[in-house]
């Protein structure tokens, strides 16, 4: 009995020890295979990164013009209303401005929603907008596309405005605006040019439009169309005008905001 327990003994001991041998052949190849994974390649470093958040933008306040202190903008000609076209040009300028990867608030929630002129220009600066861009429809003798800037200062409640520096920055951005919606827009409106605010009607009384009185950000008053002519009311009234007016818009906003960021 006892040579047959010792005569199994070195048989034992010489499994076991196969087994270690084979266990350490085993981690020392996964070790040298793991020492040959290749490296993340660039190209999945460029996934990473693309795959993360954007980064937030500028902001863009648009304001479809009325009903304010001013005016309703439900006057109808044409089978239109400002407060309508204003509102409706309005929807499809901010989404062709998110596409853009651009930050887009508004100043009314509704079309019919009543907001003064000063709490339009307050709600950009609540948001540190990097531009405001108000819509409006002409009425008049006229027909076509006008742009307008705060050129000097006005008063209005007790407040004077807007300083140097937006009023140079209006400027700008209105050039720019008015080049990039001009050369999208062709000959399907009469391009009436870019204007100083001063010689408004309610500029010529206070100095400069109450929103830009206000406003803390550089600020263009594009009157789209005159909805006074025929000619002007049909082509803003379609859904085909009113995204042409939209588009052109936003690639003039892209413009001005790629030079005064990069």
């Amino acid at each position: 009995m006892k040579n047959k327990q010792e005569g199994r003994t070195p048989v034992s001991l010489r499994a076991r020890l196969r087994v270690i041998a084979a266990l350490l052949l085993v981690a020392g190849i996964g070790m040298a295979a793991g020492a040959y994974l290749p490296s993340p390649s660039p190209r999945d470093e460029t996934r990473k990164e693309q795959s993360a958040p954007m980064p937030p933008r500028v902001v863009v306040c648009l304001d479809p013009g009325h009903p304010s202190e001013v005016n309703a903008g439900r006057t109808v000609q044409h089978g239109a209303t400002e407060v309508a076209i204003n509102w409706q040009v309005s929807r499809r300028l901010a989404h062709s401005l998110q596409a853009k990867g651009m930050t887009v608030i508004s100043t009314k929630q509704t079309e019919n929603e009543y907001v003064t002129n000063r709490r339009r220009a307050e709600i950009a600066n609540a948001h540190h907008a990097a531009l405001l861009l108000r819509l409006h429809c002409d009425t008049g003798q006229g027909s076509g596309i006008t742009l307008y800037y705060p050129d000097r200062q006005g008063t209005h409640q007790g407040q004077t405005g807007p300083p140097r520096r937006i009023r140079t920055e209006s400027l700008a951005a209105a050039a720019q605006i008015h080049q990039g919606t001009v050369a999208m827009l062709g000959t399907a409106l009469h391009d009436n040019g870019i204007k100083g605010e001063s010689v408004t009607a309610r500029g010529r009384i206070q100095g400069a439009l109450t929103g830009s009185i206000f406003s803390q950000a550089p600020v263009v008053t594009v009157e789209m169309v005159f909805l006074s002519n025929a000619r002007d009311a049909r082509f803003i009234q379609s859904a085909a005008g009113q995204q042409r007016m939209a588009d052109a818009l936003a690639t003039g906003v892209e413009g001005f905001l790629t030079g005064a960021y990069k």
